[in-house]
């Protein structure tokens, strides 16, 4: 196959929903053979044929991968309720639908990607959270390359895993809005100028100030859109808070910080530290625990802390 193809997974597509792409196979010689063309339907026999073939991938063409994500996207609901997907497709299904609309996002927070990316992940997380074989296999996909949205992302996954270990899925009703509180806990950095947020080096005065101000930034930005909720205000307003009392912005102590942003502000240390950045290595994820632990004891709840690494060193 050349480079005009991209390859898909088979267990995104919907039998009898009509699809907006051309999809093809890979022939024994290597040459692309249509399988369904677009605007036709496949059916639940042509799946069953493709899976009794053992064609593992199937392929579309490069100029359809946006239409492609947003049919996965349309989809999620569909795929994450269907028994016989396995559990690591639907992880992988899931974080490349939730990543794809979080790249645009933080590039251009716009209303339509913040309500898009805020569904989908309402959509999943849901059936996630319900499902630790699939929550497992989403924390196991995190990627460390530091982006702002890969960041969000991982966060997010990492703060459901250890609320998981708290709470049964059944305990949380609104886990929904609860994880759009963390996905969304860093939309505020959309608005930070792009030379401070990627500045190499330490912060002057005048620019920390400015980080900071992410945290009102992405209250602003979410109550603009309507869709600043309950969960979503406390995660976002307190997860640079402390223990000790030392966070920001309010600086909260002990049980004046919110379980939900404990667990979160956990998560997004430990994602800073293991992710790569260009100016300096990541560190591994036993080494990050290890600074948090030594250099940052007074930072997090240690009830929290504790499950945190238990949680992370049997998954990772």
């Amino acid at each position: 196959m050349d480079a005009s193809y991209l390859p898909i997974d088979r267990y995104s597509i919907r039998p009898d929903a009509v699809q907006p792409f051309d999809i093809f196979f890979k022939s024994s010689d290597g040459k692309p053979v249509l399988y369904c063309a677009s605007g036709n339907t496949v059916s639940s026999e042509t799946c069953a044929e493709i899976l009794e073939r053992r064609i593992e991938k199937l392929f579309i063409l490069k100029k359809d991968w946006s239409r492609y994500n947003l049919y996965v996207e349309e989809n999620l609901d569909s795929i994450l309720t269907e028994k016989d997907i396995a559990p690591f497709h639907k992880a992988s299904l899931t974080y490349r639908s939730i990543s794809y609309i979080a790249e645009q996002l933080f590039r251009s927070p716009k209303a339509e990607f913040i309500r898009r990316y805020r569904n989908t992940v309402m959509t999943s997380m849901g059936h996630v959270f319900a499902d630790d074989a699939v929550l497992y296999s989403l924390i196991g996909m995190t990627s460390f390359d530091f982006t702002t949205f890969n960041h969000s992302i991982n966060v997010g996954i990492f703060s459901l895993g250890l609320l998981r270990e708290f709470f049964p899925a059944t305990d949380i009703p609104n886990i929904k809005e609860v994880a759009a509180g963390f996905f969304l806990h860093d939309i505020g950095k959309s608005r930070i100028p792009p030379d401070i947020l990627h500045k190499r080096g330490a912060l002057s005065k005048v620019e920390w100030k400015c980080m900071r101000g992410h945290v009102e930034e992405g209250l602003g930005i979410l109550d603009e859109h309507n869709l600043l909720t309950r969960e979503s205000k406390i995660i976002v307003s307190q997860h640079h808070e402390r223990h000790d009392g030392s966070g920001y912005p309010k600086g909260l102590r002990g049980d004046g910080i919110h379980v939900y942003a404990k667990i979160c502000s956990i998560a997004d240390v430990f994602d800073g530290l293991t992710s790569h950045r260009p100016w300096r290595k990541e560190f591994s994820s036993f080494e990050a625990m290890r600074i948090m632990k030594a250099e940052m004891f007074k930072d997090f709840d240690p009830v929290y802390f504790e499950k945190f690494v238990r949680l992370f060193s049997s998954q990772k």
